[in-house]
């Protein structure tokens, strides 16, 4: 802390405990630039000699910072995902003005960046990464907040048609998601979230699942991140690594949980495989393409590595901000907002108001991180295909690409499902749903 010296609509000059006299910079007065302006009476003051300050620390030749104490709110949380262990923990500004920790109490609706769940329950029920389904307008009659139609968007305001399971998921495309919950059954979409560890006991097979609509905290939507870390395994997370006496002697110490496949009856310390592989590889490399190319890709250039992923997460009005993602070794959740649910402002998304909060800490938690190699697993499978129609063409047909599907399952065949799930179940399966266009 500070005390105000001299201050002024150009000059601002403040004194330390140590007795040393600092300048604050033109970037700490631009947040009170209207209090400092000019009157017909000359300069408004809004602060005074003897105000004492909050300043920020780093100072460098003199200069200091003057620090605001947020209105907003926000909450950290990173953990290890091959054991689980957290490797940091933040919920909120300061513990002196507010004791409530909303990495652990704040439940909020995760918004889209529960879709990655969503779209790994589709992987596993007939879905590829090349299925094709419309993002044209939709209406569900009498199934919004006091039974009147809920009629669900994209964020941009705009369809984008027909539209690949994997650029739908790179662009956070709403109708999409909708229609494949709804093509899948919402119960089943939320069986599967039950496996990655999220607490879905008292969340509602509804449709809205899809967009997040079901509050968690960030310590809960983290834990589950970690299966898509560390390649399908549910490992619980834990906070004390070990406990020594006054002599050194370890009285405690938290084992390494043992990967398996397939877990005998009664093995401690084990993580159990909860997702195939193939799933997770698929699943993670739509998040990688969301970190690099889509609605998280200030991440992939700010990072400069190819090994990050992610999913940015915004609620109705920008209430809630999330970017959960991982890179090698660590996953890591940001989430800002009010505590009141008060909108944050329309350009407050996850990308723009907790992207850079998880930016700055994998900066740092990467720096000496090798680049992970993005190899696949022996069951995927790659094929060319039309990026129009999502169909298997010919590996030298003019105009494929490259997409990759799991090994598993049936190919694509046509262009619009795989055999397992047939066009016509997906239509049938709408029930009161109002389509402006054919839903393919």
């Amino acid at each position: 802390a500070v005390v105000v010296l001299e201050a002024g609509a150009q000059k601002v000059r403040v004194v330390d405990a140590l007795g040393a006299t600092h300048g604050l910079d033109a970037a700490s007065l631009k947040w009170i630039k209207a209090s400092l302006g000019k009157s017909k009476n000359g300069v408004v003051r809004a602060l005074q000699p003897g105000d004492v300050l909050r300043l920020r620390s780093g100072a460098k030749d003199g200069v200091v910072t003057l620090a605001q104490i947020p209105d907003i709110a926000g909450a950290f949380v990173a953990f290890d995902p091959q054991t689980g262990g957290m490797l940091a923990l933040s919920g909120g500004f300061d513990f002196a003005l507010s004791k409530f920790n909303r990495a652990f109490q704040a439940q909020r609706q995760p918004g889209s960046s529960f879709k990655p769940f969503l779209y790994s329950a589709a992987l596993e029920n007939g879905f590829t990464l090349a299925s094709v389904i419309s993002d044209a307008p939709l209406v569900f009659t009498g199934q919004g907040g006091g039974n009147k139609d809920w009629k669900p968007e994209n964020y941009a305001g705009h369809s984008y048609g027909p539209t690949r399971l994997h650029e739908a998921l790179v662009r956070s495309q709403n109708l999409v998601s909708v229609r494949l919950i709804d093509a899948i059954t919402p119960q089943i979409a939320l069986n599967h979230a039950k496996l990655f560890g999220l607490p879905t006991q008292q969340w509602n097979p509804t449709l809205s699942l899809a967009l997040g609509s079901y509050a968690l905290t960030p310590y809960e939507l983290a834990a589950g991140y970690m299966v898509f870390a560390n390649g399908g395994y549910r490992v619980a997370p834990y906070f004390v690594q070990r406990v020594e006496d006054v002599n050194g002697v370890v009285l405690f110490e938290q084992p390494t949980p043992k990967f398996c496949d397939t877990c005998a009856p009664g093995e401690v310390d084990v993580a159990p495989r909860v997702v195939a592989e193939e799933n997770i590889w698929l699943t993670n490399l739509m998040l990688r393409d969301v970190a690099h190319r889509g609605t998280g890709a200030a991440a992939g250039r700010a990072l400069k590595r190819p090994d990050v992923a992610g999913k940015t997460g915004t609620t109705n009005e920008q209430r809630d901000a999330w970017f959960c993602g991982f890179g090698p070794g660590v996953v890591a959740t940001a989430w800002v907002g009010y505590d009141d649910y008060h909108p944050m402002g329309r350009k407050e998304t996850g990308g723009s108001a907790a992207l850079p909060m998880w930016i700055d800490f994998m900066r740092v938690a990467l720096a000496d991180v090798p680049v992970q190699e993005n190899k696949p697993p022996k069951g995927i499978v790659v094929a060319h295909i039309d990026p129009a129609s999502g169909m298997v063409l010919e590996n030298d047909a003019p105009g494929s690409i490259k997409e990759f599907f799991d090994g598993r399952h049936a190919l694509y065949t046509t262009a619009v499902m795989s055999d397992m799930l047939p066009p016509a179940d997906l239509f049938e399966s709408l029930g009161d749903a109002q389509v402006t266009e054919e839903l393919f």
